[in-house]
């Protein structure tokens, strides 16, 4: 299997911001795995503020290890095999292996003319995802812009970035709150997501997740990345499940 690796930056439509970072183009690790003329590919995302993994390094691990005829895969034992030898690498260098294997998967799948969770024997799942519609911490004319449009699209889950700010994150739920209803939006579902604000303070983040009002069923990284101590509790004190981030790779 001919493998290929490298950084993907494309240019977003919009700029992204939140607590953790502004970002303007995306960054992720590319991989293509070809073997006979059938192409597999695969992404992962690198956060070095979240899973201690950054773009460069893991672009230059994957190619030092799978573009230099270091490692050679030639069926789906010889990659489990490997997983099972080398878990301390992969979890230096997570979203560049997740890249490498949903390559690898894409390719198997289609050399035996299947999806990739019949592949997988999972053809008895009737699994179905729902696409979340992100809202940043943008001004608060492009928030209610995006939201309308994600509305007249159908969308009905949200998440929405905090910034600490107890007045502008209450006055986001509300906002979005009374656009469903213009849009007779039903069963609306709102995760937050404070890109680890409160890391090392996980008393302010209960605080403050307490003090919004609003149908709110999750919160993504409250605090700081692997803390499980301070997780747990801002999740018994609020009673809202934690979304998994990047940080969960072991």
């Amino acid at each position: 299997i001919n493998i290929e690796v490298q950084a993907l930056k494309l240019k977003l439509k919009s700029t992204i911001r939140h607590a953790g970072a502004t970002r303007k183009k995306g960054e992720s690790v590319w991989v293509k795995a070809e073997r006979n003329g059938k192409i597999g590919f695969g992404e992962g995302c690198p956060r070095s503020y979240v899973a201690g993994d950054d773009l460069e390094q893991s672009v230059l691990w994957a190619q030092e290890i799978f573009t230099d005829g270091k490692v050679h895969f030639r069926t789906f034992e010889d990659v489990k095999k490997w997983i099972a030898e080398n878990g301390k690498i992969i979890d230096r260098y997570p979203s560049a292996w997740c890249a490498i294997e949903t390559a690898l998967l894409d390719l198997f799948a289609q050399e035996n003319c299947c999806s990739v969770g019949t592949f997988l024997g999972l053809n008895n799942q009737e699994n179905r995802g729902r696409y979340t519609a992100v809202l940043g911490d943008d001004k608060r004319w492009k928030f209610i812009y995006l939201s309308d449009q994600y509305l007249v699209r159908g969308f009905s889950d949200f998440k929405i970035k905090l910034n600490g700010s107890l007045k502008e994150d209450q006055s986001k739920i509300n906002t979005l709150r009374d656009l469903c209803r213009q849009h007779g939006t039903e069963r609306m579902r709102i995760r937050l997501d404070a890109n680890n604000l409160w890391k090392g303070f996980p008393e302010m983040a209960i605080e403050h997740l307490k003090a919004l009002d609003g149908p709110i069923f999750a919160v993504e990284e409250p605090v700081g990345p692997r803390n499980v101590d301070d997780i747990s509790m801002v999740s018994a004190a609020t009673a809202l499940p934690i979304i998994l981030d990047e940080s969960l790779c072991t």
